[in-house]
């Protein structure tokens, strides 16, 4: 007999695929995320987000600084879950791709790093130090 009742989360982790990776664009200067976007891959997302940061029309083309692209998590098309994830910094507005993203790995680009430090030193919010702490691996 099984000790995982049938019909349990346990029961349908085999199940899951997290097909979709959830991404979130952060504003620095607002200090916070955008909702998130589904992508099937992070590749097809920093296309569109480099997108949006050439585009004349749009609020990212004049101040493309202020804007860096976060994985936030995965997502299962399937039965509907979530699985959200520490934010893992992916592509900054003006320095481009930062890091190798895979489920489990953040690579920071260690200049881009001491900017977001800086920032976080200059600022009063814990939530965005303590971002930065766990994207850059502090433990």
């Amino acid at each position: 007999m099984s000790s995982t009742p049938e019909g349990s989360i346990e029961s349908l982790s085999s199940l899951l695929t997290f097909d979709k990776i959830l991404l979130s664009v952060f504003d620095i200067k607002a200090r916070l995320f955008y909702p998130p976007m589904m992508f099937a891959t992070t590749d097809a997302a920093i296309r569109d987000f480099a997108s949006l940061l050439k585009d004349s029309k749009h609020v990212f083309f004049n101040s493309p600084s202020d804007y860096s692209l976060f994985v936030a998590g995965k997502f299962d098309t399937k039965f509907g879950f979530l699985s959200p994830s520490k934010p893992a910094l992916i592509y900054h507005g003006t320095k481009g791709v930062v890091s190798s993203y895979t489920a489990s790995t953040y690579l920071p680009d260690p200049a881009l790093e001491d900017d977001l430090k800086q920032f976080a030193s200059d600022s009063s919010s814990t939530t965005f130090d303590s971002l930065l702490d766990n994207a850059s691996g502090a433990a």
